[in-house]
């Protein structure tokens, strides 16, 4: 749980005003510990440890874990600002301040009058936050282009999960559990 408890950190310290000044780079290593030590990788690990997998297939498994997770953790951004999201409220990131990758971009590519007014929203608390404000953030969103952005950056992991899980195919044994791991990193990147 120490590598979660890293992410969640960075995460806290990446939030409000200074979720602006991320950079992908950063957000990657959030997604990466977030999500991928705690929701992909580590029961990956625990699996391969019971199935008695060598240190080689461990740091394949790794590897993929690595890679779908981040990629797992864009298209829940993703789903946050499209609204398409389970259990939680709509725009649950941008009320929160949290950096995301529409964030982020929406930021740098902003003119300097919107990057004050990003700058002003993403400096109050998820209680000050008027309906008004979700708006203006999630209408630079859209001018900036960001949610494709955010796809294509997912597509990319997306991409190295499948290609470490095919580079490594000969060390998994076939069976229905190579199979249902397959068929669960393909089901992470659906948006609705």
């Amino acid at each position: 749980g120490n590598i979660t408890a890293i992410g969640q950190d960075m995460d806290i310290s990446y939030s409000k005003r200074r979720a602006l000044e991320a950079t992908e780079e950063i957000y990657i290593g959030i997604a990466e510990y977030k999500t991928s030590a705690y929701s992909v990788y580590g029961p990956m690990q625990i699996g391969a440890l019971i199935a008695g997998l060598e240190k080689e297939e461990l740091d394949m498994l790794k590897q993929i874990g690595r890679y779908a997770g981040i990629a797992f953790q864009i298209n829940d951004d993703i789903k946050d600002c499209g609204g398409k999201v389970l259990g939680k409220e709509k725009y649950e990131d941008i009320r929160q301040g949290k950096a995301t990758l529409m964030i982020i971009n929406s930021y740098k590519n902003a003119n300097q009058e919107e990057k004050n007014m990003l700058e002003a929203i993403y400096s109050t608390s998820p209680e000050e936050k008027s309906q008004n404000d979700i708006s203006y953030v999630r209408e630079i969103i859209e001018k900036t282009d960001s949610v494709e952005y955010a796809r294509t950056v997912r597509k990319k992991y997306e991409n190295k999960a499948v290609n470490a899980f095919m580079k490594g195919i000969d060390m998994i044994p076939k069976n229905r559990y190579s199979e249902a791991l397959m068929a669960v990193i393909s089901s992470l990147y659906k948006e609705d």
